[in-house]
């Protein structure tokens, strides 16, 4: 395999920012809508239920379904909210999974332990992120807090009754709304990040494999001639504590705010997406981070004599 630095300027990497975005609003109306027209009548939901699998799975396997199937009228962003919904009560279980892992009075992870967390992030984590962006991208207009609402009370709703039933670890409304606000925030950062870019005429690559997303990269920008690994962060607190845990690797903050999320038009607020001329007034400040971190990442290996582990690698 060869390394990504062999592509220059000549050879544009791929984008993916889709600036079509349509404002639905009402989410919580959209979902039972859907849920009630494609899921709760599909001859597959009905049978799982006849079979005696829990309504949960029944609904989650079935929201996969339908959001699947191509020759059903459904616009691509019911599409992603019933791909989202279908995986609520996994990401929280996840998430409480990892935290007892790491919940251990301050003593050093065992290799096991660092395995199973490993696994947690490759298998339920990141594929969530990914459908968070998908969702984003078809949703970009969307109110942030009205969208951690819908997904915290659909998580009540759909799955907590089954894990308290199950004696599973469940999450209430408000921690679920916290662990849902944090990881969406997360990623529409890093959508945001792209947008930055783009505005701004700087190449970039945002396909990372499975290894880059657990190594912490988000996207390859290029410097220099050459595409450099980058872990985007949604403040600087947050790319601070990751140089802390993890002196070598590259945070950056985007640099925006809540307010700079205003949609793809620029007229509303705390949205899930940025504006293409919000981007165009803050891209070089977010690309003067990324060089003044890389190089200050490039001056403690040299202190050390450490080499970059995270290169880049050729795009799938």
């Amino acid at each position: 395999m060869q390394p990504r630095t062999e592509f220059h300027h000549e050879q544009r990497p791929h984008h993916r920012i889709d600036h079509r975005g349509e404002h639905r609003g009402e989410q919580m109306k959209d979902l039972k809508e859907v849920l009630s027209a494609y899921v709760n009548k599909s001859p597959t939901y009905n049978k799982l239920r006849n079979q005696g699998t829990p309504v949960n799975e029944a609904i989650s396997r079935t929201c996969l379904e339908v959001a699947d199937d191509s020759t059903n009228e459904l616009s691509d962003d019911r599409r992603s909210l019933l791909r989202v919904t279908a995986h609520l009560g996994t990401f929280i279980d996840a998430q409480h999974r990892k935290r007892t892992i790491e919940d251990n009075d301050g003593r050093p992870l065992s290799r096991q332990e660092k395995s199973e967390i490993i696994a947690l992030k490759n298998e339920h984590l990141i594929p969530f992120n990914h459908l968070l962006k998908e969702y984003i991208n078809t949703h970009s207009n969307d109110s942030f807090d009205d969208t951690a609402s819908l997904f915290a009370k659909s998580y009540i709703g759909i799955y907590r009754p089954d894990a308290l039933a199950r004696h599973q670890q469940a999450s209430s409304e408000t921690e679920a709304l916290g662990f849902f606000q944090s990881t969406l925030n997360g990623m529409r950062h890093e959508l945001a990040a792209e947008t930055l870019l783009a505005a701004g005429g700087y190449d970039y690559d945002f396909r990372t494999s499975v290894a880059d997303d657990a190594n912490g990269t988000d996207l390859f920008v290029l410097v220099d001639d050459t595409y450099q690994p980058i872990d985007v962060k949604a403040s600087n607190v947050a790319a601070q504590r990751a140089l802390e845990r993890h002196p070598f690797s590259r945070p950056v903050w985007t640099g925006l705010s809540p307010s700079d999320f205003n949609g793809q038009d620029g007229s509303h607020r705390n949205a899930l997406s940025i504006s293409f001329s919000r981007a165009t007034e803050k891209c070089d400040d977010f690309m003067n981070g990324i060089r003044d971190t890389i190089a200050m990442s490039d001056a403690r290996r040299a202190t050390t004599g450490m080499r970059l582990g995270r290169v880049a690698r050729t795009p799938f």
